[in-house]
């Protein structure tokens, strides 16, 4: 669909062909309620056109290419390079507020040390628990902030800001900011040794034709967290702040195949990705969130010089991991036990002999961030977003925010 105005001459214009079993019947076009026929389309692309003027004004103006009657059986045209053009007539305000459709990054893609969310979806989608409940990962993941990590218009916002404040610092603020919110792009370039001129903006990761655009824009995916080792510094300012650790053997970790537990079926894993799963008790542990849920930052002067000289003197931005370690949760629930919800009897593959799984962590991933999450749902063309799921993590986000407290009144004046 696309917004026409009263009055108003458009050309659209396109590329089509078709191929070459016999029998085709005119390739049709309706066009904001006008309709035409193309019947000389040849198996070669060729540019056609059909000019109209919108009798009335339409913010939803409906576009669409079919065959109303193939013989003998369905045939395909392929259409490319789509183009309605505005001319002659009102002329229509552009809207400041809305901006270009962005790409959304391809989740199927691989490199060296990491595959896109999309691959892992192969087997971790279409999984229900004993309830007949869809408990699809990647499915759930999709619609969280984690997912969207990169697509954050206030994170880009506030760096952009940071850059035009500093630009003496963009080799500081581009890796910083891209630890945590474009991981697997920057872990990416710190293994192939490209870190120091890798950029987020104007023709860095967010950009469509980087190598590691497309590892950029998948998140805070699955390859990266179930990759990150438990070496003794988990959980400490050495591996806080985005300092996490990938490990070289494309080792994934997971909850399940630990002692006293069903062993894990690793065949499927390894024919289809190169990755093998194991137990890794650190997965269900809070320090594995604290690599990026606890940040600090380098902090300058007046003049723009970097006054902070060590991890322990640089700001703490943001504290999350710490305030949990302080507060009365400790001994009671880690992140992952009250951020991600559980159930029983879960089937964690479609492929293989995974047997039945319980205590499963869903993979909703629920936090406050409701504002952004409806950001994000109601912007997805423009922001790039990928999933449709996010009317099931708002509704997680609002039961979480309505539970997360209660106030009583003791004393009344």
């Amino acid at each position: 669909t696309f917004p026409v105005t009263a009055g108003v001459t458009y050309t659209l214009s396109f590329q089509a062909r078709k191929g070459t079993t016999a029998g085709y019947t005119p390739l049709e076009v309706s066009v904001a309620g006008f309709n035409t026929a193309f019947s000389n389309v040849s198996g070669s692309f060729q540019l056609l056109s059909y000019t109209f003027t919108a009798s009335a004004t339409n913010p939803a103006a409906e576009l669409r290419f079919f065959n109303s009657a193939p013989t003998p059986d369905y045939k395909t045209y392929d259409i490319d390079a789509v183009v309605v053009e505005e001319g002659t007539g009102p002329s229509v305000p552009i809207n400041p507020f809305i901006g270009d459709p962005a790409d959304a990054g391809d989740p199927a893609f691989s490199t060296s040390h990491f595959s896109g969310s999309q691959n892992c979806a192969m087997c971790h989608n279409g999984i229900v628990d004993n309830q007949s409940k869809d408990v699809s990962i990647v499915t759930d993941w999709s619609s969280t902030m984690m997912a969207n990590s990169s697509r954050d218009p206030f994170w880009r916002a506030k760096v952009r800001s940071e850059m035009a404040r500093h630009p003496e610092l963009q080799g500081v603020i581009n890796d910083k900011c891209s630890k945590c919110h474009a991981p697997m792009a920057n872990a990416q370039a710190k293994k192939d040794n490209t870190i120091a001129s890798q950029t987020i903006f104007d023709g860095g990761i967010l950009d469509v034709g980087h190598a590691k655009h497309n590892a950029a824009m998948d998140g805070v995916s699955c390859t990266l967290c179930h990759q990150i080792p438990a070496t003794p510094a988990l959980g400490t300012l050495a591996t806080m702040s985005g300092n996490y650790a990938i490990n070289d053997t494309k080792t994934i970790y997971g909850p399940y195949g630990g002692p006293g537990d069903t062993a894990l079926f690793t065949m499927p894993m390894v024919m289809h990705t190169g990755y093998t799963p194991t137990y890794g008790a650190h997965t269900k542990d809070s320090k594995l969130c604290a690599s990026c849920h606890n940040l600090k930052t380098p902090y300058v002067d007046a003049a723009g010089n970097v006054l902070s000289t060590t991890p322990e003197s640089e700001f703490p931005e943001q504290t999350p991991y710490m305030e949990w370690e302080q507060s009365s949760y400790v001994g009671q629930k880690s992140c992952q036990g009250c951020h991600m919800s559980r159930t029983d009897g879960v089937k964690i593959s479609t492929m293989g002999m995974s047997g039945l799984r319980n205590n499963f962590a869903i993979h909703d991933l629920v936090g406050a961030n409701k504002l952004m999450l409806d950001i994000l749902n109601n912007n997805k063309n423009q922001l790039g977003v990928l999933s449709n799921n996010f009317a099931e993590t708002l509704a997680k986000t609002d039961a979480m925010l309505k539970s997360a407290a209660t106030v009583s009144v003791v004393e009344q004046r």
